[in-house]
């Protein structure tokens, strides 16, 4: 992993450098990330580079503007060489007037094709090396992800009660309501499942006694101890605990 990210950074890196070796009436263009991207591919740079790869450049390998300048405008970030000097508002680079009329036309910000070939920039044998690098560690992590045992996580292994539900335990269900104190309702729900988790058991309902209506009492045991004659129990009675759990 740390030598993919290696290559991640030099590949990054790499992006905002070629930008800088265009010509200088390109390179005093403000232009977008996306805009950047594309101009790198039409320059000759492998497809393989993402805009993700340019925004990531211009954030973390761009610290303190050293390589570009960075301007905002309507909310939209733009960017150029900063061995460019001028105080141009980056709108006012975005269109031209054609000749003779007042018809405004986009500026063309991208090189010549092949640009950085034409050059012999060191630069772009250094990024599709990087770019290769990347790509034959993500499908060697991608191989080991498909030659690798199925994950297993760990479970609780218990030596005296057996696992599974046990359904003819617990008493019939009863479609009533009663009241109950929330904050006393989850301290019962979570000693309850804490000591269940430990203990490696399941909780049963042996007991409940709605005889005073809205006053519900519930007792609670763990399988095992009820299927051994003993054991710990929970008893709710409208949110306040009785246990003999310790």
């Amino acid at each position: 992993m740390g030598r993919k990210k290696d290559c991640r950074r030099e590949v990054r890196l790499l992006a905002l450098k070629l930008n800088n070796e265009l010509p200088a009436d390109l390179a005093a263009l403000w232009i977008t990330v996306e805009e950047m991207h594309e101009r790198l591919l039409h320059g000759g740079v492998d497809r393989r580079l993402t805009v993700d790869d340019v925004h990531d450049a211009l954030q973390h390998c761009n610290i303190g503007e050293i390589l570009l300048k960075r301007r905002e405008q309507q909310g939209i970030s733009y960017f150029r060489s900063a061995a460019i000097d001028g105080n141009e508002v980056p709108l006012d680079q975005r269109f031209k007037c054609r000749s003779g009329s007042q018809h405004q036309n986009r500026v063309f910000y991208n090189p010549p094709r092949g640009y950085f070939a034409s050059i012999n920039s060191q630069h772009l044998p250094q990024m599709h090396k990087a770019l290769d690098e990347v790509e034959r560690l993500e499908e060697a992590e991608a191989e080991k992800r498909r030659n690798a045992p199925p994950e297993t996580r760990a479970i609780h292994t218990q030596t005296g009660p057996p696992e599974g539900r046990y359904e003819c335990s617990d008493i019939g269900p009863y479609d009533g309501n009663c009241i109950m104190s929330v904050s006393r309702m989850e301290d019962f729900v979570r000693l309850s499942t804490n000591h269940a988790a430990g203990c490696g058991e399941q909780l049963v309902l042996v007991g409940r006694d709605t005889t005073q209506g809205a006053y519900v009492k519930q007792t609670w045991t763990m399988a095992f101890g009820l299927q051994s004659g003993g054991g710990h129990w929970i008893c709710l009675i409208n949110g306040f605990l009785r246990h003999n759990i310790t």
